[in-house]
């Protein structure tokens, strides 16, 4: 019965430490959120979102600069109609990072609107969306969570730290 407990208390151990706690901050505007410590190469995060709207994008984005208005985008996800996500992003270089929603709107000519989800795997942001306010943010031992203008909802928790 023992080595049973103990065993079971290993493994319970071992898998709540497989998430590395880490704190968000929503920005003053409100129009996107990032790690209060910058990312290192090896992070990796896991996003999820229980409900994305067909129409949102959620990326994230590298800083170049110090206030972030130049960037590299690193991922975007869309729901592809199906309004759940679920992965994973390996952090590749060391830095700033942010993320946050742009809605496409339905007045967008259809090749664009297409143009802006078909844009999303090759990691960029259509100019034709717009920002959305982040509305409410939650924060849990197990991960992050914000909810955008549409009412989609984003999750992210930092799953290995490189340091």
């Amino acid at each position: 019965m023992k080595i049973f407990l103990l065993l079971l208390l290993a493994m319970s151990t071992s898998a709540s430490a497989s998430v590395v706690p880490t704190d968000f901050a929503v920005s003053p505007d409100k129009t996107f959120f990032q790690p209060v410590e910058p990312l290192h190469a090896g992070d990796r995060l896991q996003v999820q979102s229980p409900f994305l709207h067909e129409d949102d994008l959620v990326a994230l984005g590298r800083c170049l600069d110090p206030d972030c208005t130049k960037m590299d985008i690193v991922r975007v996800w869309t729901s592809h109609r199906r309004h759940q996500v679920r992965d994973y992003v390996n952090i590749q270089h060391d830095g700033n990072y942010i993320f946050f929603a742009n809605n496409v709107p339905w007045s967008l000519p259809a090749v664009e609107r297409h143009g802006c989800f078909g844009s999303a795997p090759l990691r960029k942001v259509c100019s034709g969306s717009k920002r959305m306010a982040i509305t409410d943010a939650k924060d849990s031992p197990d991960a992050y969570r914000v909810r955008f203008s549409s009412d989609s909802w984003f999750w992210v928790r930092k799953i290995r730290s490189a340091t």
